[in-house]
Protein backbone atom coordinates (compact mmCIF):
# COMPACT_ATOMS: atom_id res chain seq x y z
CA UNK A 1 0.00 0.00 0.00
CA UNK A 2 1.26 3.45 -0.91
CA UNK A 3 1.54 6.01 1.83
CA UNK A 4 1.47 9.74 1.18
CA UNK A 5 2.07 12.40 3.82
CA UNK A 6 0.76 15.87 3.07
CA UNK A 7 2.85 18.73 4.39
CA UNK A 8 1.33 20.49 7.38
CA UNK A 9 -0.04 23.93 6.80
CA UNK A 10 -1.39 23.34 3.27
CA UNK A 11 -5.10 23.76 2.58
CA UNK A 12 -7.17 23.35 -0.55
CA UNK A 13 -9.55 26.19 -1.32
CA UNK A 14 -11.85 26.90 -4.25
CA UNK A 15 -12.57 30.41 -5.44
CA UNK A 16 -14.98 30.79 -8.35
CA UNK A 17 -14.13 27.35 -9.71
CA UNK A 18 -10.37 27.82 -9.33
CA UNK A 19 -8.70 25.32 -7.01
CA UNK A 20 -5.70 26.49 -5.00
CA UNK A 21 -3.32 24.78 -2.62
CA UNK A 22 -2.48 27.52 -0.13
CA UNK A 23 0.35 27.32 2.37
CA UNK A 24 0.05 29.06 5.72
CA UNK A 25 3.11 30.30 7.59
CA UNK A 26 4.13 26.76 8.56
CA UNK A 27 3.53 25.39 5.07
CA UNK A 28 5.60 28.12 3.42
CA UNK A 29 8.67 26.58 5.04
CA UNK A 30 8.32 23.72 2.55
CA UNK A 31 6.61 25.00 -0.59
CA UNK A 32 5.25 27.93 -2.58
CA UNK A 33 2.50 29.99 -1.01
CA UNK A 34 -0.07 29.17 -3.73
CA UNK A 35 -0.32 26.43 -6.35
CA UNK A 36 -3.18 26.38 -8.84
CA UNK A 37 -4.53 22.91 -9.61
CA UNK A 38 -7.47 21.67 -11.66
CA UNK A 39 -10.63 19.94 -10.47
CA UNK A 40 -9.12 16.48 -10.85
CA UNK A 41 -6.04 17.59 -8.93
CA UNK A 42 -8.33 18.82 -6.14
CA UNK A 43 -10.11 15.46 -6.16
CA UNK A 44 -6.76 13.67 -5.85
CA UNK A 45 -5.62 16.04 -3.08
CA UNK A 46 -8.74 15.25 -1.07
CA UNK A 47 -8.16 11.54 -1.61
CA UNK A 48 -4.60 11.92 -0.32
CA UNK A 49 -5.88 13.94 2.64
CA UNK A 50 -8.21 11.03 3.45
CA UNK A 51 -5.23 8.63 3.39
CA UNK A 52 -6.37 6.73 0.29
CA UNK A 53 -3.93 4.38 -1.42
CA UNK A 54 -3.01 4.77 -5.07
CA UNK A 55 -5.32 1.87 -5.97
CA UNK A 56 -8.20 3.50 -4.09
CA UNK A 57 -7.57 6.86 -5.75
CA UNK A 58 -7.57 5.28 -9.21
CA UNK A 59 -10.77 3.38 -8.45
CA UNK A 60 -12.46 6.48 -7.03
CA UNK A 61 -11.53 8.53 -10.10
CA UNK A 62 -12.96 5.80 -12.32
CA UNK A 63 -16.21 5.97 -10.36
CA UNK A 64 -16.37 9.77 -10.11
CA UNK A 65 -15.59 10.52 -13.75
CA UNK A 66 -16.93 7.28 -15.28
CA UNK A 67 -13.61 6.37 -16.90
CA UNK A 68 -12.77 2.74 -17.62
CA UNK A 69 -9.06 3.05 -18.49
CA UNK A 70 -7.27 2.51 -15.17
CA UNK A 71 -3.83 2.37 -16.81
CA UNK A 72 -3.91 6.01 -17.95
CA UNK A 73 -5.56 7.16 -14.73
CA UNK A 74 -2.78 5.54 -12.70
CA UNK A 75 -0.15 7.12 -14.95
CA UNK A 76 -1.74 10.58 -14.58
CA UNK A 77 -2.21 10.24 -10.81
CA UNK A 78 1.42 9.19 -10.41
CA UNK A 79 2.53 12.19 -12.48
CA UNK A 80 0.43 14.57 -10.35
CA UNK A 81 1.73 13.05 -7.12
CA UNK A 82 5.28 13.40 -8.43
CA UNK A 83 4.66 17.12 -9.11
CA UNK A 84 3.34 17.54 -5.57
CA UNK A 85 6.42 15.78 -4.21
CA UNK A 86 8.77 17.94 -6.29
CA UNK A 87 6.99 21.05 -4.99
CA UNK A 88 7.20 19.71 -1.41
CA UNK A 89 3.42 19.62 -0.97
CA UNK A 90 3.86 15.95 -0.10
CA UNK A 91 6.61 14.88 2.29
Amino acid sequence: MDSFVLQKGIVLIEINGVFLLVADQEGRKYCNYIKVINETGAFIWNQLKDHRSLDEIVSNIQDEYEILDSYHIRKDVNAFIQLLKEGNYIA
